[in-house]
């Protein structure tokens, strides 16, 4: 599963955002619907307020059930 969007500032054309993801599901019974799920979440922004990081990486793992 990967996803990206790209955020432009209508006002100024030289800011931008984009949001970027990343997960692996994984089975864990294939009858039952319990699945484990891994990846990373990825932000950049083209202009942050004084030193902050222009790149921000999230790492994450779930666990889901589904209806």
């Amino acid at each position: 599963e990967v996803d990206s969007t790209y955020y432009p500032d209508l006002s100024d054309s030289t800011e931008s955002r984009v949001v970027s993801a990343a997960a692996l599901i994984i089975k864990l019974n294939h009858g039952r619907r319990f699945n484990l799920k891994f990846g990373i979440d990825h932000e950049y922004e083209s202009m942050t307020p004084d030193d902050s990081k222009h790149n921000e990486f999230h790492y994450f793992g779930a666990l889901l059930f589904g209806f």
